[in-house]
């Protein structure tokens, strides 16, 4: 390996990075006699100061090199005695990122044992001293490898040990028998190192490399090809071809069941994305994949993942709805679970509904829309088996620190993400907790070995806004089978007009009047033909204001004319889109609100009326026209290039993280760490970074300010993570209350009120009604910092819970009553006075209404149920069916506590019930009683704040949660439920080392996450540019508009696959 080895030091000073302790020691010309295994401890140790080294590095007087390690160590003294050409870093080219350990400290097991597997371990100068060499240590099937701090390695020429010279050989196929090793990379620089360990372990291989890989990785493949020529290495093009289906008449025979459909839909998939080739291939080929993947998964083997593009109206559901049932049918002794992460909660709640109504009785889902009965009588189903595909959103999952919790001990068959693009387009806007999902599977697959299935109608594919990188990067996905789905829309015409001078002159060059006449002028022309048209607004106020102008110009045009917003009532939306889907209003005002999930067939015409978002946003918007089979549509827009392309620009500035705001954030865990003692676990309250959020925003609400907090956290983390393979801090959502609720006796107050304690207590007022005659604030984190920071806070929360020894022994923990905080709003018509009789006069209904089902002990429906509530209470069936649900879940709930047996619920959603079911509504009563009478409370403002005392496992507790949330679904009060004050978040602190250095040098700091999303934008920003400006021939303006959809849908395709236009990126390398 020394061979040629002198010929790589080419100038005065070479620093080797990511080589082996054995590859080190054969390289002549080491410029320090400092042995390479332990030598570091030297340093640790102080045992060597870097003075001792002068001489060495001012007497250089040919090529001389040193390690990684001893560069960080003497780093100083080089700036000063060498200049930055007289260095070079001569990497391990065939690794990226993370390297090898070349053994130089000692201790390496109990060092990773400490600081990567003890929770609680409080990390000393010498931990930080290594952490400053090494942002992280991996160990990888036993061997241990390292990253490196390349930030204070960029300045320098840098170049690789091995020849990447050699070109791969190409095939354009290779059947799964004829390799031995098949490499696709996600993003993940482990799967190099495991890469580089099968090279190592055998011989004579053929190694399969996917295209799909970039030129960095690429080089990677080439430097091995060089490292070991006996092993055959090829790139490999994946294709998607079409097959023969073995069990297709089992799957055609469950669509039919439920469906009622005879055959599957046949999709345009590429087979071919390099050539653009797409053909036919029928849905049952992808159900099949999956069901193959999920079977292996059961038999113990690892899956592939697979990821699938497809337009709304596909059947995507379809897709693995059909696998699941077939699996749960076929397996059930393993009885396994899909999970569906969905990102709207009206969008899970119709996909249950219509599962339900075709008697498919196994599906529900558990999102933030339910109250907290019916989450349990669900989570309860799940375990019992009952349950085999359940909807969930990603906030409701990762919330549950323990998927167990919600699942019991039921396998994972399956995980579906739909709607996937929401991993990179709203994970890094408003629905930040999307970021968290990869993290949190990364956990769930250590414990559960399952296929992840990703589906969107839309991806980006290649170049460099990589959408499908992205998604599998940041999910994991293993060697994913891919379906993606053909971009161009054969059907839809583009008819982009600049509006002109005349026209500007007609509204006074006003650019809203100018946007507002010519969007009206679109409007009068679609209600003269009877046509039906969607109109998107980039914001709500854009949306009013339009509307108010139509009010005011055209009255006549107000019952054409609906809206659908973000802002709008549930009630409101629905209303409006069934009168535009049923055709009562053919013109639909809209946001982006208008979009996922909505799939109305017969739109005719999308209009802009300005630009919503990037590129990818504008294709799925107006791919909501003509989603019937054999209809044409229209994309329309009129613009102004000044004013569209500077409100798109406002649009972004308005909603981007800025690059000091993340400097001010690093600062603030800093001195957090550092006021801590250093303890690797912190919790820290959102509103600790309210100063850094909340300039330009008064009215900032706590769930804007975690937003914004989460945002800024994870940019950093996933910045780091990317650069070093290990960030300095994981964050994490769903912290546990850094303050609790105290409810305190006389005798307890005279000891909170003492010298010793009275600083970590403030009082909020005294109570009525019982026997506590205050309640106080407990600083909770505050007294664990000071007497129990040896745990970490969340088993010190745990313990509080147990009360277990620890709590017991303390002189005043022993003593305190936490409470729950109720805090009640009680509805205009409704007091403590009356609510008694409003809930006795709601139970005498229930009673009627269920009385013959418990005489006849004959089985119900909630349909049936609902139908008599309607006539008992004299209300529409649509309330009807709520209460029905909520009474029936409240029963359940109810005798689940009891165990009386007074309700039976059944799989196919028929209940049973005896006529005990009364003594179930009793508890009802007697828990408001309770609440009224005897719990202690204050009034303030308009809230009644109840305090309960928080007991382990409490019934009472239980009583009180099912009773408000009956209460509240009846429409009877408002209550929210507080175990403390403010939300916190929780950090685990890997390394500082980083942070410091660029907090104390912030010119330096460049997050490229951020410098992503501004490239994004920018291309975004271009290609709307040269879209809306492409020149075209044609003998008349028909025949125009249609060679300029052709050219517009030639170029989207591109730039789907990768490839901007050469002046688009001219004009972003402008500016």
């Amino acid at each position: 390996m020394s061979e040629g080895f002198i010929d790589l030091i080419k100038t005065k000073l070479t620093v080797l990075v990511g080589f082996t302790e054995e590859e080190l020691k054969v390289f002549p010309e080491k410029l320090l006699d400092i042995p390479i295994a332990n030598g570091l401890d030297k340093f640790l140790n102080s045992e060597v100061q870097s003075r001792d080294f002068i001489s060495n590095f001012q007497n250089i007087t040919s090529p001389k090199w040193i390690t990684y390690e001893e560069f960080i160590q003497f780093r100083d003294l080089i700036n000063i005695l060498l200049d930055d050409n007289d260095i070079s870093i001569l990497y391990n080219n065939k690794f990226i990122s993370i390297y090898p350990y070349n053994h130089s400290f000692s201790n390496i097991d109990l060092y990773y044992k400490s600081l990567y597997e003890d929770d609680d371990y409080q990390a000393t100068p010498i931990d930080e001293a290594i952490n400053s060499v090494y942002p992280s240590i991996h160990n990888i099937n036993g061997e241990y490898f390292i990253s490196i701090d390349d930030d204070l390695l960029n300045k320098f020429v840098q170049y690789g040990f091995y020849n990447i010279d050699k070109d791969l050989d190409d095939k354009d196929e290779l059947d799964d028998v004829s390799f031995n090793y098949s490499f696709e990379y996600n993003g993940d620089p482990r799967t190099i190192v495991e890469l580089n360990q099968f090279v190592d372990s055998h011989n004579k291989q053929i190694i399969a490399i996917s295209s799909t890989i970039t030129e960095e990785v690429l080089n990677v493949v080439k430097a091995l090809s060089s490292y070991r020529e006996d092993h055959s290495f090829y790139i490999y093009h994946p294709k998607q071809k079409k097959k023969i289906i073995s069990r297709e008449k089992e799957y055609q025979e469950i669509l039919n069941k439920y469906w009622g459909y005879d055959s599957f839909l046949n999709l345009d998939i590429y087979t071919d994305t390099r050539k653009r080739e797409a053909s036919k291939i029928s849905q049952a080929q992808i159900i099949d994949d999956i069901v193959t993947q999920m079977e292996s998964s059961i038999e113990g083997a690892t899956p592939r993942d697979i990821f699938v593009t497809s337009s709304t109206g596909a059947g995507k559901s379809v897709m693995f709805q059909v696998p699941s049932l077939y699996i749960s049918k076929k397996y059930p002794d393993e009885n396994p679970l899909t999970l569906v992460i969905s990102p709207l909660i009206g969008l899970m709640n119709d996909q249950v509904e219509n599962l339900n109504k075709r008697e498919i009785n196994n599906a529900k889902t558990i999102n933030s829309g339910l109250t907290p009965t019916e989450k349990a009588v669900i989570s309860q189903d799940i375990k019992d088996g009952k349950i085999d595909l359940l909807y969930i959103s990603i906030e409701t999952l990762i919330n549950r620190s323990d998927i167990q919790d919600l699942i019991g001990d039921r396998r994972i068959g399956l995980f579906v993400v739909d709607e996937a693009h929401t991993i990179t387009t709203w994970g890094r806007t408003f629905r930040v907790d999307y970021w968290y999902m990869g993290s949190y599977l990364n956990k769930l697959r250590k414990e559960h070995h399952f296929p992840i299935v990703t589906f969107t109608a839309t991806a980006i594919i290649g170049g460099p806004d990589d959408m499908y990188g992205e998604i599998k990067k940041s999910l994991n996905l293993v060697s994913p089978i891919q379906y993606i789905g053909r971009v161009k829309k054969d059907n839809i015409s583009i008819n982009v007009k600049k509006i002109q001078d005349d026209e500007k002159k007609k509204s006074g060059n006003d650019a809203i009047s100018i946007k507002h006449n010519a969007t009206l002028t679109r409007i009068k022309q679609v209600v003269k033909n009877e046509k039906k048209m969607l109109i998107y607004f980039p914001t709500v106020s854009s949306l009013r204001h339009f509307s108010k102008y139509i009010s005011g110009l055209s009255p006549d045009l107000e019952d054409k004319v609906t809206t659908y917003h973000g802002q709008l009532t549930p009630e409101d939306k629905q209303i409006n889109f069934k009168a535009f889907k049923d055709g009562n209003s053919n013109i639909m005002l809209a946001t982006k609100a208008f979009g996922m999930g909505i799939d109305i067939p017969d739109i005719q015409i999308v209009y802009h009326y300005a630009i919503t978002g990037n590129l990818l946003d504008y294709i799925q918007e107006i791919g909501r026209v003509a989603r019937k089979e054999g209809m044409n549509g229209l994309a329309m827009l009129d613009y102004l290039p000044n004013r569209d392309f500077n409100e798109y620009k406002q649009l972004r500035a308005l909603s981007s993280t800025k690059k000091n705001q993340l400097i001010d954030v690093m600062d603030k865990i800093l001195t957090l760490y550092k006021k801590s003692g250093n303890k690797r676990h912190l919790n820290i309250d959102i509103e600790s970074f309210d100063y850094l959020f909340n300039k330009d925003d008064d009215d900032q609400t706590d769930d804007e300010l975690e937003k914004k907090v989460k945002l800024a956290l994870l940019t950093i983390e996933n910045d780091f993570r990317d650069k070093l393979n290990y960030p300095p801090f994981v964050s994490r959502p769903g912290s546990v209350n850094s303050q609790d609720y105290v409810i305190a006796n006389k005798e307890l107050i005279n000891q909170i009120e003492s010298p010793r304690y009275r600083g970590y207590f403030s009082k909020i007022s005294n109570l009525e009604n019982s026997f506590y005659q205050a309640i106080y604030i407990f600083r909770t984190e505050d007294y664990w910092k000071k007497n129990f920071s040896t745990i970490s806070y969340r088993q010190f929360k745990f313990f509080l819970a147990k009360r277990g020894d620890e709590i017991r022994r303390d002189p005043i923990l022993r003593n305190l009553t936490f409470a729950i905080q109720y805090k009640v709003i009680f509805e205009p018509s409704v007091s403590e006075e009356n609510i008694t009789q409003k809930l006795d006069n709601i139970i005498s209904n229930t009673e009627k209404s269920l009385r013959s089902f418990a005489t006849s002990q004959s089985h119900f429906t909630i349909k049936e149920f609902k139908s008599k509530l309607s006539r008992t209470m004299s209300i529409k069936d649509r309330t009807a069916e709520k209460y029905a649900s909520i009474i029936l879940s409240t029963l359940v709930q109810l005798d689940s506590i009891k165990n009386t047996r007074s309700i039976t619920r059944y799989d196919n959603d028929k209940y049973k019930i005896t006529n005990n079911y009364e003594d179930l509504l009793e508890l009802l009563k007697d828990s408001l009683n309770k609440l009224i009478n005897k719990v202690a409370k204050h009034d303030k403002g308009p809230f009644t704040n109840y305090y309960l005392p928080r007991i382990y496992k409490s019934e009472e507790t239980d009583y009180q949660n099912i009773l408000l949330g009956f209460l509240e679904t009846f429409g009877l009060l408002a209550f929210e439920l507080n175990g403390g004050n403010k939300p916190s978040i929780s950090l685990r602190i890997n390394s500082i080392a980083q942070m410091q250095r660029f907090v104390e040098n912030p010119n330096k700091y460049n997050n490229k996450i951020l410098t992503d999303q501004y490239f994004t934008y920018l291309r975004a920003l271009e290609m709307y540019k040269h879209l809306f400006s492409l020149e075209v021939d044609g003998e008349n303006p028909k025949e125009k508009q249609q060679n300029y959809t052709n050219e517009f849908w030639r170029v989207v395709e591109d730039y789907f696959f990768g490839q901007i236009p050469s002046k688009v990126q001219h004009a972003i390398h402008k500016d």
